[in-house]
């Protein structure tokens, strides 16, 4: 799939993406209002502050934004060249919709269904097929999944229907949520694009799944001391290193001897001091930074962007979060995946 201009347009964005010296200067603030008047000065969200006056703001306010920036710029990139035709182009939308369904299970469990309501982005609702506003009606499993049926996520969550009729586990009906986007995005990839194209996608899926399931194990096995079965149970079936070395991962029983496998693999740690959460979202970046440079595909070139959206949408949570609770910012700077 010839997209030429798309991909020179998203790197000209990546051009404006967050940098070192940005995150250096904004963990320098001390208030929201010292933040949201320094992201109002960049290109990135320069467009989007500019009718916001920043000592006004509430940090709430200011994170949807950001995230509906992230959401807006993929419809700007797929509108470019009416690449929204494809089904694999709307990854981002069923990626939404995935997290608001994990959002909503996790509220329902603990019964907060309006909170719910008040909590769906309107640009979310305007895009997505899925009624989600309507699930904060849901009272029960049942309900959910009746409410579901005529969408791609009821089959997933169907399976996890209980012949006794109590409860599913919420982690089984995240994880199968996450499973079921994944596996679209790839069957659409390979469906839609070139063998070339698909095999980027699948770098980036497998690349996004090793580093969630890495995370997920080294808490798993440091908290909980789950064994080799429990963890790969909980884990997604995808990788880019492959499944054999994921599961020679999750049978260390230390998590240090975790951390020796993983530096043996493209996920390779020069800096030891790094927290795990800190260490692979910045594998993450690194990997997501290197597709875009070389990559000739936009399909790669704008999942690739999105991810990079995404990662700096949690690091400045991350920094509002701390400005919020007054912690050392220096040490939040060390926790940013740049």
């Amino acid at each position: 799939m010839s997209n030429d201009a798309t991909v020179a347009k998203i790197r000209t964005v990546f051009g404006a993406a967050l940098t070192e010296a940005d995150y250096h200067e904004m963990t320098n603030r001390q208030t929201v209002t010292e933040l949201c008047d320094y992201l109002k000065g960049l290109k990135r969200f320069h467009v989007l502050l500019s009718d916001i006056e920043p000592s006004t703001i509430h940090r709430g306010y200011l994170e949807q934004l950001i995230k509906k920036e992230s959401f807006m710029t993929y419809r700007r990139l797929i509108k470019f060249e009416q690449l929204d035709r494809g089904e694999f182009f709307k990854f981002y939308i069923k990626k939404a919709e995935t997290l608001q369904l994990i959002s909503f299970l996790h509220m329902y469990e603990a019964g907060m269904n309006e909170e719910y309501l008040a909590s769906v982005p309107g640009y979310i609702t305007e895009y997505s097929k899925v009624d989600l506003l309507g699930l904060a009606s849901c009272h029960s499993y049942d309900e959910i999944l009746s409410h579901l049926k005529k969408t791609e996520y009821y089959r997933p969550l169907k399976h996890l229907k209980r012949s006794d009729g109590s409860e599913p586990e919420l982690a089984k009906a995240e994880r199968a949520l996450r499973v079921h986007y994944y596996k679209r995005v790839l069957e659409a990839a390979k469906k839609e694009l070139a063998e070339s194209e698909y095999k980027e996608i699948a770098k980036l899926v497998g690349t996004d799944a090793d580093l969630i399931n890495y995370t997920n194990a080294y808490r798993m096995k440091k908290y909980f001391a789950l064994d080799k079965e429990e963890i790969e149970n909980r884990s997604l079936p995808f990788s880019r290193i492959g499944i054999r070395k994921m599961r020679e991962v999750y049978a260390c029983e230390e998590t240090d001897d975790m951390e020796r496998l993983m530096d043996k693999s493209v996920y390779r740690n020069d800096s030891p001091e790094q927290t795990i959460e800190s260490r692979n979202a910045k594998a993450r970046i690194k990997a997501v930074r290197h597709m875009i440079e070389l990559t000739s595909s936009a399909a790669a070139a704008l999942y690739a962007f999105m991810m990079i959206c995404d990662i700096e949408t949690a690091n400045l949570t991350h920094i509002i979060e701390g400005i919020r609770y007054k912690a050392d910012l220096s040490e939040i700077e060390a926790q940013l995946a740049i």
